[in-house]
């Protein structure tokens, strides 16, 4: 059940680092903020992300 865990918004630089890029929208001829979720099944990050108000494409 450790999946329930949300372990990358547990992290001190979060909001700094990670949700903060994915939140700005990016202007003509930016290349967008990616963020690769590998390995855990159920994207419990990518959904708490979004939650957070990341833009979810």
């Amino acid at each position: 059940m450790r999946f329930l865990n949300f372990d990358l918004s547990a992290l001190p630089s979060y909001k700094e680092h990670v949700l903060t890029p994915l939140k700005r929208p990016t202007k003509e001829g930016e290349v967008e903020p990616l963020l690769l979720n590998l390995g855990t099944c159920f994207g419990q990050d990518i959904r708490k992300l979004i939650f957070d108000g990341a833009m979810s494409h």
